[in-house]
């Protein structure tokens, strides 16, 4: 039997929490190991996290597989520290999450024709399936993004005079500059770095560049701590941000559409994204653009397939990002002429005054033009045939080299296992779309919320069928009693005893079942508001008891403070503040619920020009101990307050035109 530490050449681990609190020192985790073609290799129980993460590093796994990643932190920011912790090399998996579905354990070991006995899963059980899942390649990878360092070279000092010393004082400085830059790239390239780089030349060499390094700034700082420039040269080191997780469909956005991305990479690095369509989602350039913030917006209208630049030798940033989405990378036969990038922009565009968003905008047009005749034949076929398949998928399929009949075939077999998935599981699963990052933690919550009440109903119902064995236990025993006539005095003394206990376990099953019902219809009511908020349909809005400083302060220990833009019902207009009105305004919160528009605080608000809304307008729903609002009370809300400044506008006009009114009698008397 393998153990950790032996040479093993591919590994598949899964974890389940066996348990604590997810990610806490108590916590404790059984791991399950297989191999690539899922045979057993072993098990480990009542395993601490640091222990967890001390076994990865000596096995250093293919892949590290859960039911819920969550088990080892309670939320994205934790689970992101634990797992920038373990082997950059190991995949993170969550087994349970599969095309855009979160699913159960049981539904994906059935898509992957593993059988499950009946009954609860066992930590070990559990563990295993999801090491057993992964070697076969089900369930989503996780990933984080871990911290970035930015290093900044550029000139020390000025320069002198001016004549022919200065120009060759101009030219040492650059190549001062251009040396340091090769010097901090060779270490960078010697510790196997992951790093962007982009700079701006000169005449004699570079004036200035800046490297994005996926790193720690600790692990950079300490790298360069041998290097010394010269007052020629300055170097500076920053900080970006920390990790954090990126969950496939959660964080990123973007669904079925495909994009052409066109980039023109530099100091300043310009961004334009077509359709394949031909048509301009955006465009844009900015200073010190590193690849994970191209991919950010990109990712935000959909899923780049081409990646295209001007030139005919590609920068490594464009090679790098076609790399991340196995994209098609496009380069011209020869670098665009400065005439042709103006013409393929015009296509677009009338006008680009910004030089490097045009560039960008003319790589993405040339890229489309060279594959605009085969797009269009494909939609021809398509349309002969009239087969009910996604054309962007075939499109993108062809456009990373297959043959028309090769995606279309794919397009196929995927639409007609959607249909066989659909069929199977009707009514079942959670469809992540396109709702906003809000949404989705609360939809999460409900989520945890659910899964909570289900192992209270499982714990009730044990504890029901003890009760219920024991009730018939003990009529058993009253029987037996009853039959035996020499132990009559003992037997009364019994049966009292035991129709006492009967009673009482009797009252106990009922309590026991009226609290199984209401959790029953507890969880029944946080599935609606589930569903209404996955639909879009709703919103969650806060909740306040009354306008004061008091309830903000407690509402933001539970739910963090107020954002811009956040909608707040108040349930009553008594003991309100003028601070906490204050507050709201200067949160700058889209508007307020109230029951009823007249009244003291609704008065005081829109006099702060809060719009007010009434509970019935906004269709309110109060379920449990959150509030859900209609997804249009946001429009409605904005649309009264551009209202309102509109009529404030007209009053300040129609004072304007009563004081030249009156000048105007005032000079005619004189």
């Amino acid at each position: 039997m393998s153990r950790p530490g032996d040479s093993i050449s591919e590994v598949y681990m899964g974890v389940d929490l066996e348990s604590g609190a997810p990610g806490s020192p108590s916590a404790r985790y059984t791991i399950v190991a297989v191999n690539g073609e899922g045979k057993f290799l072993y098990k480990k129980e009542h395993v601490t996290l640091p222990r967890l993460i001390r076994i990865l590093w000596e096995v250093k796994p293919r892949a590290l597989a859960f039911d819920n990643v969550f088990e080892i932190g309670e939320d994205s920011g934790k689970v992101a520290r634990v797992i920038s912790m373990m082997p950059p090399d190991t995949l993170i998996i969550q087994v349970t999450f599969q095309d855009g579905l979160f699913i159960d354990m049981r539904e994906a070991a059935r898509r992957a024709g593993i059988k499950v006995e009946s009954g609860k899963l066992t930590p070990a059980k559990t563990a295993y399936l999801a090491a057993l899942l992964a070697s076969k390649g089900y369930g989503t990878p996780l990933r984080v993004v871990e911290e970035k360092t930015i290093i900044v070279v550029s000139r020390g000092r000025s320069g002198s005079s001016g004549g022919w010393s200065q120009q060759r004082y101009q030219r040492r400085i650059r190549a001062s500059v251009a040396s340091a830059v090769n010097m901090i790239k060779e270490v960078l390239d010697r510790e196997g770095l992951d790093y962007d780089l982009q700079y701006r030349r000169s005449k004699g060499g570079i004036e200035s560049a800046f490297f994005t390094v996926y790193a720690s700034p600790s692990r950079v700082k300490t790298l360069l701590k041998g290097f010394k420039g010269d007052n020629d040269v300055m170097v500076r080191v920053k900080h970006v941000y920390k990790s954090k997780l990126l969950i496939p469909g959660i964080n990123e956005s973007g669904g079925k559409r495909y994009l052409i991305l066109g980039i023109d990479p530099g100091i300043t690095t310009g961004i334009a994204i077509l359709d394949m369509n031909g048509n301009l989602l955006y465009i844009d350039s900015g200073r010190n653009l590193d690849r994970s913030r191209i991919a950010e917006i990109a990712r935000s209208f959909g899923k780049p397939v081409i990646v295209a630049v001007d030139v005919a030798e590609p920068p490594d940033l464009a090679k790098k990002l076609a790399s991340l989405w196995n994209a098609t990378l496009f380069t011209p036969p020869q670098d665009l002429s400065p005439h042709e990038k103006r013409s393929l922009a015009s296509r677009i565009l009338d006008s680009v005054e910004d030089s490097h968003a045009r560039d960008a905008l003319a790589a993405a047009v040339k890229a489309y033009l060279a594959l605009k005749s085969k797009l269009e034949s494909i939609e021809r076929h398509l349309d002969k045939m009239g087969i009910d398949v996604n054309v962007e998928d075939v499109k993108a399929e062809v456009v990373r080299g297959a043959s028309i009949a090769e995606a279309l075939e794919r397009a196929i077999a995927e639409r007609l296992e959607k249909l066989e998935v659909d069929e199977a599981k009707k009514g079942e699963g959670k469809r992540i779309g396109d709702n906003s990052g809000k949404v989705m933690q609360d939809i999460a919550k409900y989520v945890e919320i659910i899964e909570s009440l289900k192992a209270e109903r499982e714990r009730l119902a044990s504890e029901l069928r003890k009760a219920m064995n024991r009730v018939e236990e003990l009529q058993n025993v009253i029987e037996r009693l009853r039959k035996d006539a020499a132990s009559r005095a003992l037997r009364d003394k019994m049966l009292s005893s035991m129709r006492a206990s009967i009673e009482s376990l009797t009252a106990k099953v009922e309590s026991l079942k009226g609290e199984l019902e209401s959790v029953k219809r507890r969880e029944e009511r946080l599935r609606e508001a589930l569903k209404l908020l996955a639909k879009g349909e709703y919103m969650m809005v806060r909740r306040l008891q009354k306008l004061n400083l008091a309830e903000i302060r407690e509402s933001t220990r539970l739910y963090g403070p107020l954002r811009e833009g956040e909608v707040v019902y108040v349930e009553t207009q008594e003991g309100f503040t003028l601070d906490a009105v204050r507050v709201l305004l200067a949160s700058k919160v889209l508007g307020v619920i109230l029951d009823n528009a007249e009244g003291p605080l609704a008065n005081s608000l829109q006099k702060h020009g809060i719009p007010v809304i009434t509970g019935n307008e906004a269709g309110l729903k109060v379920i449990e101990e959150f509030v859900l609002a209609r997804a249009s009370v946001r429009r409605e809300l904005e649309a009264r307050k551009k209202v309102k400044r509109k009529a404030e506008e007209l009053d300040i006009r129609s004072i304007v035109e009563e004081y030249r009114r009156e000048r105007s009698k005032l000079f005619g008397r004189r």
